[in-house]
């Protein structure tokens, strides 16, 4: 059999792609058009109260943000009422954050979730927070940050990450909620509005008008998140708040807080000296067992680079070592780190078991936590506690 020329394969293979493309230009592939009939979030806040649920979605097009909203009996009415309300059908598949209004309980949280991760609206890893206030006006603070920031999406994973803050996902929060324990704890999100300086208002995220939506209002307005400083606790018992100081015990439980400012007193010769550092590395771990009650071993250890040096130069200058300044520093960070590691081990003793007990006796003994009936009563509690100052 003769073997095609060189010419005759070429001349096949022009007209194979002519073909090819004469039917590619023929089919109807407009992503364009596509994209133009969604809605895309960035952010959702929720709301659940007795009338319903109320869903506000920061919406990112053209890079102008703005919040637009729905109202239903239930998560999927909610959204149905927002594609409605706009003509455009809502897309949460990127979306990263979803922020919970403050008087959102247990069996509606669990509700919400489940509703989002079984109709796989969004993706397991999306962070979960909690709003001072409603999540409206969470969202509405949102849209109108200042430009400086990357916007409340963007300063959740650098919190998570760098701000010892710990925010959990979507996943991680059922987790939490289905253990033993039966409680999560979710950071507290605050703005705080910024002054802005005459003719410097294109600073705001917020973009054109539309029926039924939110900008932020004046575009003069700017808005600014408040560092993260308490918690909220979702169980069985209820919903409450964290204060500060127990938020503070927070950071040495939590896997992923480090890289965040960490201030102690130094106490040496008469003198109180506040000394703040900076957490490089972190390690917790929580052994549980029942001997015969319930034990609880928190071993916590933290290297820390030391920021404010000028603090101690005068006792430096008074003849003191470094060696012995240090290990004067190394006992001030660990006094603090056992007093806030106690003081919330202790309340999470309570109703609420937010720092899973229960779940981690259930492991280490399913038989005896089941003739206990689970309970932490009488429970002792120990405490390992290492810091260094470099």
């Amino acid at each position: 059999m003769k073997r095609p020329s060189r010419r005759l394969k070429t001349r096949l293979l022009t007209i194979g792609m002519i073909v090819i493309f004469g039917m590619a230009a023929l089919s109807p592939l407009s992503p364009e058009a596509e994209v133009k009939t969604r809605l895309m979030v960035d952010a959702i806040g929720i709301d659940a109260n007795a009338s319903g649920i109320a869903v506000s979605c920061q919406t990112v097009s053209g890079g102008a943000s703005e919040v637009v909203k729905g109202e239903g009996e239930s998560l999927s009415a909610a959204f149905a009422d927002l594609n409605a309300r706009y003509g455009r059908e809502v897309e949460v598949g990127h979306c990263g954050l979803i922020a919970l209004g403050a008087d959102t309980d247990k069996p509606a949280l669990v509700s919400l979730l489940m509703s989002l991760l079984s109709d796989a609206k969004v993706n397991a890893g999306c962070s979960v927070v909690s709003a001072s206030g409603s999540a409206a006006e969470l969202m509405a603070n949102a849209v109108i940050m200042t430009k400086a920031s990357d916007g409340v999406t963007g300063f959740v994973t650098f919190a998570d990450s760098r701000s010892n803050v710990t925010v959990p996902s979507v996943l991680e929060t059922m987790q939490q909620l289905h253990s033993r324990s039966g409680a999560a704890v979710l950071p507290v999100l605050e703005f705080e509005k910024k002054e802005v300086e005459p003719g410097n208002e294109a600073g705001t995220q917020s973009g054109g008008g539309e029926s039924g939506s939110s900008t932020g209002g004046d575009p003069k307005e700017q808005t600014e998140i408040v560092p993260v400083k308490t918690a909220r606790v979702i169980g069985d018992g209820g919903t409450r708040l964290l204060g500060r100081d127990l938020t503070r015990g927070l950071v040495w439980t939590q896997p992923r807080a480090r890289e965040g400012m960490v201030e102690t007193v130094y106490e040496t010769e008469g003198e109180s000296i506040t000394i703040r550092a900076t957490l490089e590395e972190r390690s917790f771990s929580l052994y549980a067992e029942y001997a015969p009650r319930p034990r609880f071993t928190f071993r916590s250890s933290a290297r820390l680079k030391f920021t404010d040096r000028y603090s101690v130069l005068a006792l430096a200058e008074r003849g003191r070592t470094l060696a012995d300044l240090f290990d004067g520093m190394n006992a001030a960070y660990e006094r603090t780190m056992r007093e806030e590691l106690e003081r919330i081990a202790r309340d999470s003793l309570g109703e609420d078991d937010y720092l899973g007990y229960r779940t981690r006796l259930y492991r280490a003994d399913p038989d005896a936590y089941r003739e206990s009936g689970g309970s932490l009563d009488g429970a002792e509690l120990i405490f390992d506690i290492k810091a260094e100052v470099v």
